[in-house]
């Protein structure tokens, strides 16, 4: 089945995540509203939740979250103002309004330890389990011992790294599941007296684990 602007519904998709993808889709702006990457990508739920949100999300958990999720929009010729089943429209922003808040502030912080070449303390906000996928250029690295190794041994030969966010999305998908998307703009000089300058795009899933939020899957792709 081809989705919207000619983009692929995953297949192998439960009918719950199905109903959601269909659903994204069908709210995505049109062509003139959309940032560029946008155009050049499928939406955040078509790169994210179909991949990440099966496997981080506990049994039954997922379904439960995206109905609930979908009970809180009126019904189509509801008239203005009606509550759902949900609650108000007021009480469900203001729902997602702190975790969103809490994800974008741990997003800064991570940023700010990239740029400052902390593979440590970058590593602190990453999910500390075999789980954990990490994606650059369409390779996953999986487990968060294997991408700690490799952000060590890449930032080891760097001798400065400055990241800048912008076009920063943040879709609240559950109380504790935040997604993000943003593009970002990546200059970076080596040890050895190579530079490299780039944009690209950058996805996450923060989810709350022992109250503490954490990224549980990324993925980056980049351009010179």
């Amino acid at each position: 089945m081809t989705g919207r602007r000619g983009f692929n519904r995953p297949a192998g998709l439960t009918p719950v995540m199905a109903h959601d993808y269909n659903r994204w889709m069908r709210a995505i702006p049109s062509e003139d509203q959309d940032p560029w990457w946008r155009r050049r990508m499928p939406p955040l739920p078509t790169v994210l939740v179909a991949a990440a949100l099966a496997t981080i999300t506990p049994a039954g958990e997922c379904g439960a979250l995206l109905a609930q999720e979908g009970n809180s929009s009126s019904p189509r010729g509801s008239p203005a103002g009606e509550k759902s089943a949900g609650g108000s429209a007021e009480q469900i922003a203001a729902a997602a309004v702190q975790p969103a808040q809490q994800v974008r502030r741990m997003l800064n912080l991570l940023v700010a330890a990239a740029n400052r070449l902390d593979w440590r303390g970058e590593g602190d906000y990453f999910w500390r389990s075999p789980e954990l996928v990490s994606v650059a250029q369409g390779t996953p690295t999986l487990g968060w011992d294997a991408r700690d190794s490799k952000t060590r041994q890449w930032y080891g030969v760097l001798k400065t790294q400055k990241v800048r966010l912008r076009d920063v999305e943040t879709r609240t998908l559950g109380p504790d599941v935040v997604a993000v998307m943003s593009t970002y703009d990546q200059e970076i000089g080596a040890k050895d007296g190579r530079t490299w300058k780039g944009t690209g795009i950058w996805s996450l899933i923060f989810r709350r684990v022992k109250g503490e939020w954490r990224v549980v899957y990324e993925h980056y792709s980049y351009e010179e």
